[in-house]
């Protein structure tokens, strides 16, 4: 009887819903896709998320889908010690493979984070792009307009706009900096890269990407889509009303080599003067 008793005891009931949930954890798979912003990341979730076993959220530990007191309290906590939040979610996830999205400085630590992370059984899919360029003058564009997304059907104001070639510069030199952090921890954790250009920019590609991906996370072969389409019609180069001033400025910087990686349509003086160079 005290035996019986014994396994009543809050403390073993505790004990009991540790083991099952540590239980479930190990069955589920766990992936962080994990980048910063503009590089593919939210096309790389909806692809995940139409594999039927797949559930994948979004940002997270971005403050905009945190409210009130949550967002005041609770979200400084969890930015800095994200694992138990991320567990909860993990094991409260009907399908068998549970995912989110984290950019870099959402966390309060990513380089110690994701490393304890990876050694407690998270897969990492690190996402990048390889043309900071466009990177950068789409994350300015998009604080400019607050047209981040684009979905299937969905029309965007394409009117053009004028963008100061100091802040693509700011941005150019931020992302670079992002770029190098990610890199650093990407060093210290076994990871799958993906390659904006390469593996998602076209959906030719999505075949071959998904293959790899599924393979990396232990999951059934299945056809990904994505109801994503780009921000824009028109190419920067047509929207941005300065974009040859912002190319010289780019130029005449120190950061005049990450025009070698520009993979959108250039005006045609720019290519002209790119074939004379």
């Amino acid at each position: 009887m005290r035996s019986a008793a014994a396994a009543f005891h809050p403390s073993c009931r505790k004990q009991s819903k540790e083991r099952l949930r540590a239980y479930f954890l190990e069955k589920k798979t766990r992936f962080i896709i994990f980048g910063q912003a503009r590089s593919g990341s939210t096309l790389l979730v909806d692809l995940l998320n139409s594999h039927p076993d797949i559930h994948c959220d979004s940002e997270i530990f971005n403050k905009t889908f945190w409210r009130g007191w949550e967002r005041r309290y609770l979200l400084p906590v969890v930015r800095r010690w994200p694992a138990p939040y991320l567990n909860f979610k993990a094991a409260r996830c009907r399908l068998p493979a549970y995912g989110f999205k984290l950019i870099l400085k959402h966390i309060k630590d990513p380089r110690h984070v994701l490393p304890q992370m990876s050694a407690s059984g998270w897969r990492i899919l690190s996402i990048q792009r390889q043309d900071v360029f466009t990177q950068a003058i789409s994350i300015t564009v998009a604080q400019k307009t607050h047209h981040w997304h684009r979905g299937e059907g969905q029309e965007v104001n394409e009117m053009e706009l004028i963008v100061p070639p100091e802040n693509v510069l700011h941005q150019i030199r931020m992302t670079l900096a992002r770029n190098k952090a990610i890199q650093d921890i990407m060093a210290q954790v076994p990871h799958l890269g993906i390659v904006y250009e390469t593996d998602l920019q076209n959906a030719g590609f999505w075949r071959h990407t998904s293959s790899r991906l599924l393979d990396y996370l232990g999951l059934p072969p299945a056809r990904l889509t994505s109801r994503w389409v780009r921000t824009y019609r028109r190419p920067y180069s047509e929207l941005v009303k300065n974009y040859e001033e912002i190319l010289a400025a780019v130029r005449a910087s120190p950061y005049a080599y990450v025009l070698e990686n520009i993979s959108s349509p250039l005006p045609k003086a720019a290519v002209e003067e790119r074939q004379l160079s």
